[in-house]
């Protein structure tokens, strides 16, 4: 007993001691040029939220490091979320139903599933420390097939009525009108004007071409919205849709410039429409029959190249302390959040082909190396993006004194 007992305290203090390495190391190797928004990030989970690609980089060249006793965890691969917390999850009508699934999956591909669970970990510790057993029992809960109850936050969007999300979005979308219902308010916040007539035009019959097999009306199209994250290169429009029941709704399209799971592993051809079938068209019951033309992969050209577009309702969150938290209230409904999020990350991960063999692997894991592995690797990211902060504050002072 105190031989295993040696052996564990001594792989625990490797573990420790490569974390340790690995941060410094990467500190030399990994200029913050790498990292997007980061002069901008006024913290570490919302600078973590604009660097997906940034992680997925930074996991190919060091997760082996964290996992040197189990390394074959990694080779447990399948559809990951690939930019999963707590505001990329919640609810979106699809088929007159209401799924709780991945609100914005394009960052979605084929990874290690612990890789995708270690950012989730991760997104969750930059605001708040919910402990990563807890998460990990509940994410394995999923995994497993068990059910859980939905936390009263969760629970109360759960038990909506298709009927109530769209009074919801409805009243959503007049706040982005004129007032007539039939312009986009186009403020510059989330729409602006498309001040070419010909590009306007264009955009237009874009939506309605998307629309074409149904009775719903483009009304207006406005240009791209402002975006903070890690998409803020990408292409967008927005348009004015007034559907079959008579109210108007706010659609979008979003330039797909790729997944960041690439940075770790190439993904195959149209992962796009295979994030959509995941994530959408199999978590609904359109094999019922219907139609419902709210998601979908459109390509049309623009300034003379072929580009790739994702169409989508305008998301409604819900959820104040998604991603960060003030109050003691906001500190319990993140907790709740996080928990429940985690276990539907494993339902996910889930009737994957590697799934069976992965969750034979968590379960043969006794003397928990592998959730000590993802424990070593969160700090050591964690402890990059502080680090880059700190550096970005101070150059950023060092050019306001020089100017």
């Amino acid at each position: 007993m105190k031989l295993v007992h040696a052996l564990i305290v001594t792989i625990m203090m490797s573990l420790n001691a490569v974390a340790s390495q690995q941060c410094q190391d990467l500190f030399k190797q990994k200029p913050h040029e790498m990292f997007k928004q980061l002069l901008e990030s006024k913290s570490p989970s919302q600078l973590l939220r604009s660097n997906a690609e940034q992680y997925w980089a930074w996991a190919k060249l060091n997760a082996e490091n964290y996992f040197k006793n189990s390394v074959d965890i990694l080779t447990y691969e399948g559809r990951v979320v690939g930019d999963p917390h707590n505001k990329n999850f919640g609810l979106i009508p699809y088929m007159k139903k209401l799924i709780w699934t991945v609100v914005d999956a394009d960052d979605a591909g084929t990874a290690p599933f612990i890789l995708d669970f270690a950012r989730y970990v991760a997104a969750i510790k930059a605001v708040s420390d919910v402990k990563t057993k807890v998460l990990w029992n509940s994410y394995v809960a999923g995994l497993s097939g068990q059910e859980i109850v939905a936390p009263p936050i969760v629970e109360k969007y759960l038990n909506l009525t298709f009927e109530q999300y769209r009074e919801l979005e409805v009243k959503k979308a007049n706040k982005f009108t004129d007032g007539t219902g039939l312009k986009l308010l186009n403020n510059g916040v989330e729409s602006s004007v498309i001040q070419n007539d010909n590009r306007r035009h264009q955009i237009k019959a874009v939506f309605e071409k998307a629309f074409s097999q149904s009775n719903w009306q483009v009304l207006d199209v406005g240009g791209r919205e402002k975006d903070r994250g890690g998409s803020k290169e990408a292409l967008r429009f927005v348009a004015l849709v007034r559907e079959d029941d008579g109210r108007i709704t706010i659609f979008e399209l979003k330039e797909d410039l790729g997944t960041s799971v690439d940075q770790f592993k190439q993904q195959v051809q149209d992962n796009l429409l295979r994030t959509l079938d995941d994530y959408i068209y199999s978590r609904s019951e359109s094999h019922l029959g219907g139609y419902d033309p709210s998601y979908q992969v459109v390509r049309f050209k623009f300034d003379g190249n072929e580009r790739e577009f994702l169409l989508r309702r305008k998301q409604l969150y819900f959820f104040d302390a998604a991603n960060s938290v003030d109050t003691k209230k906001e500190e319990d409904e993140f907790y709740q959040l996080s928990i429940y999020n985690a276990w539907f990350m494993g339902r996910l991960h889930s009737g994957q082909k590697a799934s069976r063999t992965y969750v034979s692997a968590i379960r043969h894991d006794q003397n928990g190396i592998i959730v000590e592995g993802v424990k070593q690797l969160v700090k050591s990211y964690l402890d990059l993006l502080v680090f880059e902060l700190k550096d970005a504050k101070k150059r950023k002072g060092k050019m306001s004194s020089e100017g």
